[in-house]
């Protein structure tokens, strides 16, 4: 093991704290970006087939990128968050590996979501069927959640030496997140369907 890459895994605490707190502002700033985003797209006459193809689109592209560069933030990928990717990837050894299949298959699955939700739902205009408070309420709760497993997920990976059967473990919380998000995207085009 070289120098340098024991410095990244054997990385004192302080600046991990340091560069963990970093990661959660840019994952809030992320989120508060896409509310911006939707409240301009209110402004829009988007339909909910537009929104939800479009919505694919975007996901498809994170897809790409994350094939191409290996990151899924390659958009907001700093200098710090390159420390932090390079300490992550050196830590999980081959589990690094079953990470990137986890991350690609739950993006492809994402993507095959939307790309339903835009053939059953009917051709409406998406924001009349929403108001200003549900959705900041769902971008609320989204942002809770998010930062519940973020935070549940780096404890884990920061405390334990051995990470074996790590990715399998996140595999199971981030299969519970989608099926939640999934389900309220089906009860809503549901309900849409029946108006």
């Amino acid at each position: 093991m070289t120098g340098e890459n024991e410095t990244v895994y054997e990385m004192d605490n302080e600046k991990l704290v340091e560069l963990r707190k970093h990661q959660f502002i840019l994952l809030n700033l992320t989120f508060l970006f896409i509310l911006i985003l939707f409240l301009v797209l209110s402004m829009l006459d988007i339909t909910t087939k537009q929104f939800y193809f479009g919505s694919s689109i975007l996901f498809a592209i994170q897809l790409f990128l994350y094939l191409k560069f290996g990151k899924t933030d390659v958009l907001i990928h700093t200098k710090k968050m390159k420390e932090l990717h390079k300490y992550e990837k050196k830590k999980l050894g081959k589990e690094e590996r079953k990470q990137r299949n986890l991350v690609i298959g739950l993006q492809f699955f994402a993507i095959v979501c939307f790309v339903m939700m835009g053939t059953i739902t009917p051709s409406e205009k998406f924001f009349n069927l929403l108001t200003f408070s549900s959705v900041f309420y769902f971008f609320f709760v989204m942002m809770i959640l998010v930062n519940i497993i973020t935070f549940i997920r780096n404890r884990a990976f920061d405390r334990n030496k051995n990470l074996e059967g790590f990715t399998m473990k996140m595999f199971l919380i981030n299969i519970l997140f989608v099926f939640f998000i999934v389900s309220i995207l089906v009860i809503s085009s549901i309900l849409l369907i029946r108006l």
